[in-house]
């Protein structure tokens, strides 16, 4: 396996584009799909590597094999990457192919939601890694951090990956207490940059989307009322208000929402929430009477969000008379 290594562009922003645009016009051949077998970018044809890429130390790194690649339609060599050629200042990068492919390149499809996020609760002193995507039936779905590497890939079994498939995956990390992990510690975990979703649906397509993490965290929200264990009449309507919470890192970082929740207690028989986001410009929120019932427990729970999707929770409880 012959190996190419490019070092990286001077050119400001530079830094991942040879390897973006090798992954992209690799991944448009016919049968053409990618997996990560040792936490680097590999892709494929009929299961068999016809190139790898990966960046560490500052380089660009590429590996091709030298032999002719099948599909699996049939035995019949249809194409061969034969080079890797670097364009100009590795702005570019070639396959040279041997025959033409009697399909047209598939397109990469996009995902119709990619999210990553830090959520803090500061009332329980916690910090957790949120993530979501949304797609097309797919049998595998998976996130690449700014590094190539591999941080999750759900790969689905059975009659659901070979016929009905995922259309969505949601999932959040453990949340260490500041305590066992501090906040600056546990998001030095995580770089900040742009960060990768890729999928293979059902029909053999691959399927990406970029969500850009940021250490912008929001301040916690102060509540004005009700105040923590406070009794409130549950024939009332009861309004929340609070403070506006500053802008982490202006004009990158705002505010651009809230969201309160009121739910009653996890341990009561019927569990009832309710739920708004409201503008960065709002301070309260009018919870009709008919939501609460007598005598028992609730809390209230005030998130603010800022321009990456980093959110800062607060809770406080109160009771009903």
């Amino acid at each position: 396996m012959g190996r190419v290594t490019l070092k990286k562009s001077k050119r400001a922003g530079a830094k991942r584009e040879p390897c973006e645009e090798l992954r992209t016009f690799a991944l448009s051949f016919p049968d053409a799909y990618e997996e990560f077998p040792w936490g680097h970018c590999a892709i494929k044809v009929n299961k068999k590597i016809f190139v790898t890429l990966g960046g560490e130390d500052g380089a660009l790194s590429m590996s091709r094999p030298g032999a002719t690649m099948r599909t699996r339609s049939n035995n019949t060599p249809r194409w061969i990457p034969a080079f890797l050629i670097p364009l100009g200042a590795v702005s570019a990068v070639a396959l040279v192919s041997i025959a033409a492919a009697p399909k047209a390149p598939r397109e990469i499809i996009a995902f119709e939601e990619a999210e990553l996020f830090f959520e803090q609760n500061a009332t329980d002193g916690d910090l957790g890694l949120h993530f979501k995507v949304d797609g097309e039936d797919s049998s595998r779905l998976g996130l690449v951090g700014p590094n190539n590497r591999v941080l999750v890939d759900v790969k689905v079994k059975g009659n659901l990956g070979q016929v009905i498939g995922l259309t969505e995956l949601f999932s959040e990390s453990a949340e260490p207490s500041f305590d066992d992990l501090p906040a600056d510690e546990f998001m030095a975990l995580f770089e900040p940059g742009e960060y990768r979703f890729f999928g293979r649906t059902l029909g053999g397509d691959t399927a990406e989307g970029v969500a850009t993490l940021t250490h912008d965290m929001p301040g916690e929200a102060v509540l004005i009322a009700p105040l923590e264990d406070e009794e409130v009449d549950p024939t009332e309507d009861l309004e929340l208000m609070w403070e506006l919470v500053d802008d982490p890192a202006p004009p990158e970082s705002v505010i651009e929402c809230y969201e309160v929740v009121v739910e009653k207690d996890m341990d009561d028989e019927r569990l009832r929430v309710f739920s708004i986001f409201m503008l960065p410009t709002d301070t309260s929120v009018r919870v009709p009477a008919e939501f609460f019932e007598a005598g028992k427990d609730y809390k209230v729970e005030i998130l603010a969000q800022e321009t990456s999707g980093n959110r800062t929770a607060i809770e406080v409880p109160f009771t009903t008379e």
